[in-house]
């Protein structure tokens, strides 16, 4: 245990010590403010840190928001690719329906193909007419 300083009589006290004593006074409330202040500073961090989580977790939901959205543009393209894709294989081509493995490419390139087979067979069906 640790003992107490011996104290003087307030009557016994000099003017050198009780400027020292105010000194002391002040110097305390000096530290006292500056922990004030750090710890103040500390909790505006804080606060500044959790304004910045919440700033970035509705960034976040704003973003799931358009990927969500981008996700269901990407589905709806993709069906109307799909029903593209069936028109021009039954309607150009003649195929009753494409087969799920064919690529857009594959449709155009047997369009292509039977085009050119149907001008090969009129020039050739043409060819062969007697000239009236």
């Amino acid at each position: 245990m640790t003992t107490q300083p011996e104290r003087i009589p307030l009557d016994d006290l000099t003017s050198d010590q009780l400027d020292a004593l105010y000194a002391r006074i002040a110097e305390l409330e000096q530290q006292v403010e500056e922990q004030v202040n750090a710890k103040v500073s500390v909790a505006g961090k804080w606060g500044n840190a959790l304004a910045d989580q919440a700033a970035a977790e509705a960034a976040v939901a704003r973003l799931t928001a358009g990927r969500d959205a981008l996700l269901k543009s990407v589905a709806d393209l993709i069906t109307s690719i799909g029903y593209a894709r069936h028109t021009l294989a039954t309607e150009i081509c003649g195929q009753p329906m494409a087969r799920e493995d064919m690529s857009l490419e594959q449709i155009v390139a047997d369009a292509v193909a039977e085009y050119r087979a149907d001008q090969s067979t009129i020039a050739r069906l043409a060819a062969e007419q007697p000239a009236t």
